[in-house]
């Protein structure tokens, strides 16, 4: 069923996407906390059981039409807070909503530098700013590389895989986006990880000239190397920013 659904969804999206008219109009989603709580449990209890997180994270398609999705997944692990209490993405209370913690790493002086060389800036200012320990602390700085690349595996190489083929194989939806580009959005970069919610709508008030360099420095840094070559079935960008939720179209 799930092959015959992805070969009618497909078709009708190409169709649509190439400006014809389809069959239905095609619906997109992105599901996550609302997926596992419509699920019946949490990112936090679900964590350690991959058939226990996918079982929630597809509950949801089986009650509501979708043809293609953005990203079916928890987007950080949920276990690096206790090593890194320094991150700013963590669960709330109710083990399935994210917070950002808004932290500002960065100045807001220090546009210059990131703008000279946004890779430089993150491991010379950034990194020895929010994790000194990894300067002072040889083991602990093994153990906590070590930690990052066990949640990432775990989460997107497992959870995130499994729901993916799960979705496709029952309901023949697929995902739409390439992570890698929808996550570098260069003013989402500086919203999410450099200067968090005030400094970012501040900076684009006092400095708009600084803030536009640096988005064509983070751009040519993030974007350009992850466009070419483009070989995904959709023949375009699909990057959904989420700052542009708290801005003026002004």
């Amino acid at each position: 069923m799930g092959n015959e659904l992805y070969t009618l969804k497909q078709e009708n999206l190409k169709k649509v996407l190439a400006h014809q008219e389809g069959d239905w109009v095609p619906t997109l989603s992105m599901f996550t906390g609302a997926a596992i709580a419509w699920g019946g449990t949490t990112f936090k209890d679900a964590w350690h059981d991959p058939d226990r997180y996918v079982a929630a994270m597809s509950k949801v398609y089986e009650d509501i039409w979708v043809d293609v999705f953005q990203l079916a997944s928890l987007i950080n692990p949920v276990d690096l807070v206790d090593y890194f209490p320094q991150i700013q993405n963590k669960l709330g209370p109710d083990g399935t909503t994210l917070e950002h913690l808004q932290r500002s790493p960065m100045e807001a002086g220090e546009y210059d530098q990131l703008i000279a060389n946004p890779d430089k800036f993150v491991a010379d200012v950034l990194i020895p700013r929010m994790f000194p320990k990894f300067f002072e602390d040889r083991e602990w700085a093994k153990e906590g590389v070590k930690k990052i690349a066990e949640a990432r595996a775990h989460l997107f190489g497992t959870l995130t895989q499994r729901t993916h083929e799960n979705l496709k194989e029952k309901f023949g939806i697929t995902p739409i986006m390439r992570g890698g580009i929808a996550f570098a959005n260069p003013l989402d970069i500086i919203f999410d990880s450099f200067r968090g919610f005030r400094g970012t709508l501040t900076d684009i008030r006092r400095q708009p000239e600084k803030v536009k360099a640096a988005l064509d420095a983070l751009w040519e840094n993030q974007m350009v190397p992850r466009m070419k070559p483009l070989d995904d079935p959709y023949p375009y960008i699909f990057q959904p920013p989420h700052i542009p939720a708290y801005i003026s179209p002004k």
